[in-house]
């Protein structure tokens, strides 16, 4: 019982090393380098509904887009902890 369970324990952890070797399962030999010009399309569902749509960009678009999502994330929780000043004219709120 309990060598049939190191024997797939061993098989198990064979096989996870071929897939690692090969970066993802699917894959095999040496890929090309990525370029920021390559073409990805994604299948995003639109916001409210179920309908899906296709959408191609390339790399480096994609690229800036999550720049620019993390910086506006970023100064959005600097600015949530920030202690708010009452403006001219209001009673501060206690």
């Amino acid at each position: 019982m309990q060598g049939e369970r190191l024997a797939a324990i061993l098989l198990l952890a064979a096989a996870l090393a071929v897939v690692s070797a090969c970066g993802a399962l699917g894959t095999s030999g040496p890929q090309r380098p990525q370029s920021r010009d390559d073409i990805i399309c994604t299948n995003e569902a639109q916001t409210g509904s179920h309908i899906v749509e296709t959408r191609c960009l390339t790399r480096g678009e994609i690229e800036d887009r999550r720049k620019a999502d993390n910086e506006m994330i970023e100064r959005a929780v600097i600015n949530a902890n920030r202690p708010r000043r009452p403006q001219p004219g209001q009673t501060p709120s206690q």
